[in-house]
């Protein structure tokens, strides 16, 4: 494989709309590792054609020297590895990109699902179009990720890299599953955990309090009386 960009084909999903309303998927603790890469808080979105992760960082990030990505396990296999990630590549101080790679179990290899220019308008880079952050948002094709995410139980998590510029994932990475080689920081696994509770686990505290007032009820009337 070169060692300049991963190979395959474009993006099928055509061309993102960042959002501007983002949700919090997990917040990481200071871990000492340049303010740069030193990752913050994670946010997800979606809408029909992709899945967006806004990673903030302690300060502005520099493209041509470091290395961002988000790893999803998805659980339903139950394969013990993470399935798919979503990771940044710098090739020129205009050419930017987010790329989605998936596990190949058989060959224990990180394999890229597309190289083109067209990855170009699946990054924002230091708030550069949805201003008041630092950090990158990556949007991640959801036919290229190999299966839907489970917003409620699939672990998810994102790692840093000082000193790269996404050919980790073409090196000190793509034999690793979670990355350990060559990062700076990597966050908890962490489910999204959007889900709404059982109907029976609502309906638990709302009989408890009817059955309060049903009672009080009860003995004030017996009281006047």
């Amino acid at each position: 494989m070169p060692d300049d960009e991963p190979p395959k084909d474009g993006s099928r999903a055509g061309t993102p709309t960042f959002p501007e309303s983002w949700t919090p998927l997990v917040d990481d603790e200071d871990d000492g590792v340049n303010a740069d890469v030193e990752l913050d808080v994670i946010f997800y979105a979606t809408d029909s054609g992709f899945v967006f992760f806004k990673i903030e960082t302690e300060a502005a990030v520099s493209m041509s020297d470091s290395t961002f990505g988000i790893i999803i396990d998805d659980v339903s296999t139950n394969s013990g590895t993470y399935e798919a990630a979503c990771g940044s590549w710098y090739l020129t101080a205009v050419e930017t990109r987010a790329y989605v790679y998936q596990w190949n179990s058989g060959s224990s290899f990180w394999d890229a699902q597309g190289s083109t220019d067209d990855y170009n308008d699946h990054i924002e880079v230091n708030g550069e179009v949805s201003s008041g952050f630092t950090g990158i948002a990556i949007a991640c094709d959801k036919d290229e990720l190999g299966f839907t995410v489970d917003f409620t139980n699939d672990k998810i998590r994102a790692v840093s890299q000082d000193g790269g510029n996404g050919r980790e994932w073409a090196g000190d990475w793509i034999l690793e599953n979670v990355p350990s080689t060559n990062r700076d920081d990597i966050t908890d696994a962490t489910t999204l955990g959007t889900s709404i509770p059982e109907f029976s686990t609502i309906m638990m505290p709302v009989a408890s309090v009817l059955l309060i007032v049903g009672n009080r009820i009860r003995n004030k009337k017996s009281y006047q009386q």
